[in-house]
């Protein structure tokens, strides 16, 4: 079987138990029958599903980029005095739950997806910052000699042998 079947799979049961939902509504009553009396509007499915996929690839990219780089700069020698701070920032975002930032983040920035996003990057801070100081300080210091002595500048030697992009 083909490593993209399962997870193509998962998308469209997903996306076939989203269209059939409203039609699932006698179901529901039958099962939970004071579903019909909301105290709120609730919205559709597909509204929710949008949004939460939405904060799920932002705070993702987000915290990516903002982690990547930190990794790359306290690896460089003008960022190496920062590596404690940096990854104690870091530390302290991941041990501090999502829901109490969200309790902190709501009297200054509102209801809403805005402190949802900021909880989210800053929990994903300390894993992806970790992996990527384990990865750029575990390049052999011969390979990247190797590379120095073959005349590439530092910025080569960053793209081409520490962060290898696919075709690159």
């Amino acid at each position: 079987m083909r490593a993209w079947f399962a997870p193509v799979a998962w998308v469209a049961s997903l996306c076939a138990l989203a269209a059939l939902l409203p039609t699932m509504t006698p179901l529901f009553s039958w099962v939970e029958p004071d579903t019909d009396n909301l105290i709120y509007t609730r919205d559709s499915f597909y509204s929710l599903l949008q949004s939460h996929l939405w904060l799920v690839l932002a705070s993702a990219t987000i915290g990516t980029l903002v982690a990547v780089s930190a990794g790359i700069f306290v690896t460089r020698p003008a960022g190496r005095d920062f590596l404690p701070l940096v990854s104690q920032i870091a530390s302290i975002g991941q041990t501090v739950p999502p829901v109490a930032v969200l309790a902190l983040a709501v009297p200054v920035m509102g209801f809403g997806e805005k402190p949802t996003l900021f909880a989210l990057v800053l929990y994903g801070l300390l894993p992806i910052l970790r992996n990527t100081l384990a990865g750029l300080s575990g390049i052999n210091s011969a390979v990247l000699e190797s590379a120095k002595g073959m005349g590439m500048s530092s910025m080569q030697v960053l793209f081409k042998v520490e962060l290898p992009w696919p075709g690159g």
